[in-house]
């Protein structure tokens, strides 16, 4: 019976053990299960997406390259024929808010803006009409020489600190960085002033700082995909 009574209980103390270590096994899997769990979740987290590129419309063989050499860059520039250009109708009074009689230009001139001090640009107009206010469509780059060395990010920060400086009613709205013509730019939202709604997009070279936007107060179609496919194949040229 003594025998019998050990033997017993060697065989309740060995299941006991084993179960124990069953149980031990069990949490130890699940803890780690959890901590990889956490770790991958972690690491999703924490990878960002690439920004894509935007896509580029093609540009037609018949579009001119226009180029300036101050702000070291070329704009391309539609053809004076259709369906690049709207005739007046003769029955149809002129406003100032209208389409007709128009065509894109090229023009280059001084122009001030902010730290920018020369405007090349390519715009849907009449060019023996004044201005009116009214923009069909165009392409506007401010340039100015880059003298004092600045990044993309300095000159950002040097326009904020100029504005804040000068108690300016004009304040930076928003920025967000994006990928377009080979570099990265801001887009900055100005809010105050006449700045309005337009996006602003900046940056800097070694040479030049830029500070471009696309106005485009028209419904036509062929007016905004062609300002759309200029503003997108702006090609800067380095120095």
């Amino acid at each position: 019976m003594l025998a019998l009574a050990i033997f017993l209980l060697f065989i309740f103390g060995l299941a006991g053990g084993v179960l124990y270590y069953l149980n031990i096994s069990n949490k130890v899997e699940s803890t780690l299960n959890r901590e990889k769990n956490k770790q991958n979740t972690t690491a999703v987290k924490n990878i960002k997406s690439p920004t894509p590129s935007p896509e580029i419309s093609p540009v037609p063989n018949d579009w001119l390259y226009k180029r300036s050499n101050l702000c070291h860059l070329s704009l391309r520039l539609p053809p004076q024929k259709e369906p690049y250009t709207i005739a007046s109708d003769p029955n149809t009074p002129p406003t100032e808010s209208q389409d007709e009689g128009k065509f894109f230009v090229y023009e280059e001139y001084n122009s001030k803006l902010l730290m920018f001090d020369h405007l090349a640009r390519v715009i849907f107009k009449n060019p023996e009409q004044p201005g009116s206010g009214y923009v069909s469509g165009s392409v506007e780059v401010f340039c100015s020489p880059n003298d004092e060395g600045y990044t993309t990010d300095s000159l950002f920060d040097k326009i904020k600190s100029d504005l804040s400086d000068n108690f300016s009613v004009v304040k930076i709205q928003e920025s967000i960085d994006l990928p377009l013509w080979n570099r990265y730019v801001k887009i900055v939202q100005f809010s105050g002033g006449t700045f309005g709604e337009v996006k602003y997009y900046l940056f800097a070279t070694d040479t030049t700082i830029y500070i471009v936007r696309n106005i485009t107060m028209s419904e036509n179609t062929m007016i905004r995909e062609t300002v759309e496919t200029i503003f997108q194949n702006l090609k800067i040229i380095e120095q």
